[in-house]
């Protein structure tokens, strides 16, 4: 049994998955999730009282996107009494398992192992996470899967556990060199489960995920990571259960430069509350921190809700709703989650 302590995470969109481990029970790319055949439509009423909270559901995690990447480790995207911000702990992992698993040099072990390949871990804080690859042969093609199942694994640093499943089989490969990694690959994530003290978020759902790797003799320098979905659930302490449908995330990390962006736009259902995310400026920050720059389109009935990011540390709320326009300004710990690169 090796020691696993949540790793470098290449600050890309998909995070403590290991990429490797069986997903007991679910078969390609996930189960639980939900899907929807049409999106719903914008029911909620956005209003100066409640526009924090809207905003809030959006982006800090109890929802939402904020950030998933990062080359720090995979948790500390998650601060100490925040919510936790699960699909951000998810898109990390994913990350930094296909750089030490699939995207590897032609003579390392793990690029010449063929079949399958199993490892535990230990976890840093306790714990354990077990990883699967299953390849056909002894280059990744096609069809080849890594699976990874958390069982109580905790991050010392951070205090964050997780358990759960996730699931990743390539899809295709367009490159695979010492100068970067593209591919996509289909993601199922089955009661994956964040936790940290008394709140906690889990995650059902299918994804299909693009990931692009530069790097120089496969150090990697920058990374961006795409997340889409027709539709999933995730389930929070702070917010109860919200349907995501339409998603398109997408996430960018300079390992070099430390800086990070993301963009989102999807539909939140929040126990039947509607509105739709559109953003109009990507998100971005600097290593540990709220983003600096960004803002985002909060749509819902007969109302809207600009959200723009500054860089003293504060987030503006611009509300529309009955033909007049409100704005106030709110800590941006009011509406995003502490974010990594």
């Amino acid at each position: 049994m090796t020691s696993f302590a949540f790793a470098p995470r290449i600050k890309t969109v998909i995070a403590m998955i290991g990429v490797t481990a069986a997903l007991a029970g679910c078969g390609g790319g996930g189960g639980g999730g939900t899907t929807s055949s049409a999106i719903a439509s914008p029911t909620a009423a956005i209003t100066t009282s409640n526009a924090t909270q809207i905003a809030s559901t959006a982006f800090d995690g109890t929802a939402g996107f904020s950030r998933l990447s990062g080359s720090t480790t995979a948790l500390k995207s998650t601060a100490t009494g925040q919510p936790v911000n699960v699909l951000s702990i998810v898109s990390a992992t994913i990350a930094n398992e296909l750089q030490t698993r699939v995207y590897t040099p032609p003579q390392s072990p793990l690029a010449r192992a063929a079949a399958s390949l199993s490892n535990t871990a230990q976890c840093s804080g306790g714990g354990t996470l077990t990883a699967i690859v299953t390849k056909a042969g002894s280059t990744w093609q096609p069809g080849d899967s890594l699976a990874v199942t958390a069982y109580s694994c905790q991050d010392a640093t951070s205090g964050v556990t997780i358990n759960g499943s996730l699931i990743l089989q390539i899809d295709s490969i367009a490159q695979n060199d010492a100068s970067g990694f593209s591919a996509s690959v289909s993601l199922g994530v089955t009661n994956f489960t964040a936790m940290q003290g008394s709140n906690y978020a889990s995650l059902n759902g299918t994804f299909q995920v693009s990931v692009n790797l530069q790097s120089t003799n496969y150090t990697v320098s920058t990374s961006q990571v795409e997340l889409k979905s027709s539709g999933f659930t995730v389930t929070s302490s702070t917010a109860g259960t919200i349907s995501l449908e339409n998603l398109d995330y997408v996430d960018y990390n300079d390992v070099t430069q430390q800086s990070w962006w993301f963009t989102q736009n999807s539909t939140v259902n929040n126990n039947g509350s509607v509105f739709v995310v559109q953003t109009n400026q990507p998100f971005a920050g600097l290593g540990c921190s709220y983003p600096s720059s960004g803002s985002a389109l909060l749509t819902g009935l007969n109302s809207s809700e600009l959200v723009t990011a500054n860089s003293d540390g504060s987030t503006t709320l611009e509300v529309t709703s009955n033909g007049a326009t409100t704005i106030q300004t709110v800590p941006s710990s009011q509406v995003f989650s502490v974010l990594c690169n």
